[in-house]
């Protein structure tokens, strides 16, 4: 899977002709990688890749806490303004911590302690990436506790 999409924002880089606008949505945005993960247009490919992304979490019978970090991973990712990932300083800022899911699965007594790395790591990298194929290498060692949880 390659690491870059080619938007209009990338094809305005190589060609200043080119408009960098998302031609979809006609909000005068620039047609980032970002702006894909929101733009209102794309709600139903949103919808089906939805979907499929909630039958392969099915087929991969992941437990429900790590369904649970996931969940709100990319809700914060797609529905909030997005920020590309947290740093470390960041980590503790009030947009990401005052938010409600943030709040609630905080304060979840029924994730594992060991996910919270694995969870802390994707942040840190990114959560939107998950659809550029980068996951944290913290998720596959939680493999082999599946079922335990």
């Amino acid at each position: 899977m390659g690491t870059h999409w080619f938007t209009e924002a990338k094809a305005h880089k190589f060609d200043s002709l080119a408009s960098d606008r998302c031609w979809c949505c006609n909000m005068d945005i620039a047609e980032t990688t970002d702006h894909i993960f929101q733009c209102p247009s794309r709600d139903p490919i949103h919808s089906q890749f939805n979907t499929k992304y909630i039958e392969l979490t099915q087929e991969k019978e992941l437990p429900y806490d790590i369904l649970e970090l996931f969940e709100v991973g990319l809700d914060i990712a797609l529905f909030t303004p997005l920020q590309f990932s947290y740093d470390e300083a960041s980590m503790d800022a009030t947009d990401i911590m005052a938010d409600d899911q943030v709040t609630e699965i905080l304060n979840n007594d029924m994730i594992q302690a060991n996910r919270w790395d694995a969870n802390l790591q994707q942040t840190g990298l990114g959560w939107t990436r998950i659809f550029m194929g980068y996951f944290t290498t913290g998720w596959p060692t939680l493999s082999s506790t599946r079922g335990k949880s």
